[in-house]
């Protein structure tokens, strides 16, 4: 089988860090098959060249991110071409769009990202952030909801991601795989210099409408008392930030909720490893790497009983009350008395130890094995 893979969405972040892992492992997993990568003008990991089934394609950056309109342009004219030139027998979009013209080919997608599908981010998105947001959103709706339409499997990544898919699809057909993390995240690592010394919690994540940072804020209001919290991410929806920030301020939480913007991914499990626990209110993830990580590092997940969360979390206790800045405080309060167990930490390093990118890209082996 041949399989072409439409990587242009991928350029940093979780996307990049999926597409390396992909290649590095689906391609000596199936060793009978061919795979044709498309990507954008980025470096990949020399180990992934050395692949004999796996050509990669690169496509200039000016087609692929900096204008949208024009890398779906692309998908719908140059990529069909080149799956048709190349005579593929399936296209993987591992980023929830696929081609809306007919390209006579079995399409698989991915949907990486469930924030266009979640009706409450859709109002969120146009309450806090304004119309332009709110059409682009709505149009990435349309757009991952005809994908998936015209798709012959749609792999998913948590049943939280299947059920709400087929809250509007409810005969798609889906698969569910997950994603893995790197061997980096482990327990009992050095301390950050930039963490001081005082005991922390950390959030870890680009900052979004839907990621619940407004709760962290009525914790601290709640309970002033807490130790500090450093929210290590970059701010995208910049209006949402803005209100933040003016909340903070004005409950003169600033020495309470510390922002450190991005840090380098290899620093991060020294941050998880040493802090009392990743507070994560967010309402709206399709898998949440960051939880796992974090609990790799023996660092508990303190969060709401929805999204991923109860499907991704081992220790049920700390997951409260959703949209309650006061029960997400309470559970705050008691990661603290959990944090020194060493059962706790075991327990949390045992769970993640499943979400291997080898585990990973099995399941993906056996979504195209039985295509």
């Amino acid at each position: 089988m041949k399989i072409l893979i439409n990587a242009v969405s991928a350029v940093a972040g979780g996307g990049m860090t999926y597409l390396i892992n992909l290649l590095r492992y689906l391609p000596d997993l199936m060793l009978e098959d061919e795979f044709l990568a498309v990507i954008q003008g980025i470096d990949l990991p020399e180990d992934i060249y050395t692949k004999s089934n796996l050509k990669i394609k690169k496509i200039s950056d000016k087609i692929g991110s900096v204008n949208l309109l024009k890398r779906y342009w692309w998908e719908n004219t140059s990529l069909i071409k080149l799956a048709k030139y190349w005579k593929a027998d399936l296209i993987y979009c591992i980023a929830n769009i696929a081609p809306i013209i007919p390209t006579g080919l079995p399409i698989y997608t991915m949907i990486q990202n469930v924030a266009p599908i979640t009706k409450e981010v859709l109002r969120s998105v146009f309450m806090t952030e304004g119309i332009k947001s709110f059409l682009k959103m709505l149009a990435n709706t349309y757009l991952t909801l005809f994908s998936s339409l015209i798709s012959m499997k749609v792999l998913v990544l948590s049943e939280s991601s299947d059920t709400l898919l087929k809250s509007w699809l409810p005969f798609c057909k889906t698969e569910r795989v997950h994603h893995g993390i790197s061997p980096i995240f482990k327990p009992n690592l050095a301390r950050p210099p930039k963490a001081g010394n005082e005991p922390y919690f950390v959030f870890v994540s680009n900052i979004y409408v839907y990621k619940g940072l407004e709760y962290i804020i009525d914790a601290y209001k709640a309970k002033p008392d807490l130790p500090h919290i450093f929210i290590v991410g970059q701010a995208f929806d910049t209006k949402y930030m803005n209100r933040l920030l003016k909340l903070i301020t004005a409950n003169k939480l600033d020495n309470k909720i510390k922002f450190l913007n991005t840090l380098p991914y290899s620093e991060l499990p020294n941050w998880y490893s040493n802090a009392i626990a990743n507070v994560f209110p967010s309402w709206c993830e399709s898998f949440g790497c960051g939880i796992i990580e974090s609990q790799a590092c023996g660092c508990p997940v303190v969060g709401m009983q929805t999204a991923t969360l109860p499907e991704f979390c081992a220790i049920k206790e700390l997951l409260v009350k959703p949209f309650d800045g006061k029960a997400l405080a309470e559970g705050m309060e008691k990661a603290i008395s959990l944090r020194d167990n060493p059962l706790l930490i075991n327990k949390l390093v045992d769970f993640s130890q499943f979400f291997t990118w080898e585990n990973a890209m099995e399941l993906h082996k056996k979504a195209f094995t039985h295509f």
